[in-house]
């Protein structure tokens, strides 16, 4: 998204915001960012993604099933 600052003075400038994400095989990697007059300013946040259970059954499955 793009703002224009300040329009109509010395001071105006444009400001762009935005983020993207993509997954690698184990994270999910979020980038956010702004860009104005100062620079590009990325920041980046990686989440890892769970790992699948090797279990079939739900241990609370399980529970009830032993009793």
């Amino acid at each position: 998204m793009g703002i224009i600052m300040n329009p109509g003075t010395s001071e105006q400038e444009l400001v762009v915001i935005g983020a993207y994400s993509y997954k690698t095989s184990d994270t999910m990697q979020i980038v956010t960012y702004k860009a104005d007059r100062k620079g590009y300013m990325p920041k980046v946040t990686f989440t890892r993604r769970k790992k699948p259970s090797k279990n079939l059954l739900d241990d609370k499955l399980l529970q009830s099933l032993v009793g």
